[in-house]
């Protein structure tokens, strides 16, 4: 019951980040535009059509997902054009995360690790540490996965990147729930949830209210902790 319990407040605490930061639609005229700009010459305007329906098609076809990145990585490639090799990278190891292969994705995840570094891309290095983090945990390597977060975390600290802040926060919340330590976690998630207001960020209309969220949230994890 408890692990049950722990797996629903992991998934609870990430879906409601992403009703914070990830408003995505399926905009499938946007979709149709770019598949017409993909069939362009090569040049980085493609190789960025590519990797946005690498992207679009993240959570509706993971085949047509890893295609078009794929694709987007050898254009990329032959003209040398790093941050779109970047990209790929990492939709790839995404893809690969979710479908469970953890090794193949962490080669792509380290791989855009090393481009983005050259880059300087601190934000974009900031979000493959933290992907690199959901792939130890998703394989149960946990003391990898709180290494790879804090390293994100810091370098959103560093950049005063609040959303990367909160997302860390989160993450880290996560992972310290999957570890049973209910008091880190529930500390994390409340760093979390202070970004979030003083960011002035607003929960979806399906909840009540931030207040009422929270509230549930932190009892639910309290109940959990009586239990343990």
């Amino acid at each position: 019951m408890i692990k049950n319990n722990l797996y629903i407040l992991r998934l609870l605490s990430t879906i409601i980040f992403s009703f914070y930061f990830c408003c995505y639609s399926q905009d499938y005229h946007k979709r149709d535009s770019l598949i017409k700009v993909a069939k362009e010459n090569i040049d980085t305007i493609k190789i960025k059509a590519l990797n946005s329906l690498g992207t679009f098609y993240m959570n509706v076809d993971f085949d047509s997902s890893l295609l078009y990145s794929k694709q987007a990585l050898e254009y990329a490639v032959k003209i040398n054009f790093k941050k779109g090799q970047g990209h790929a990278y990492s939709n790839i190891g995404l893809v690969l995360n979710k479908k469970g292969n953890y090794t193949e994705a962490l080669k792509n995840y380290f791989k855009c690790v090393i481009i983005r570094d050259d880059l300087h891309d601190q934000k974009g290095l900031c979000i493959a540490y933290s992907r690199i983090a959901d792939v130890y945990l998703n394989s149960k390597k946990t003391n990898l996965a709180i290494e790879y977060e804090r390293k994100a975390l810091n370098i959103a600290l560093e950049t005063d990147n609040q959303q990367s802040i909160a997302g860390s926060y989160n993450n880290l919340g996560n992972i310290y729930l999957e570890l049973k330590n209910l008091d880190t976690s529930l500390a994390y998630y409340k760093k979390n949830e202070q970004i979030k207001y003083s960011a002035g960020y607003t929960f979806n209309k399906k909840f009540n209210s931030r207040n009422q969220l929270t509230t549930g949230f932190t009892a639910d994890i309290n109940q959990l902790k009586l239990k343990s």
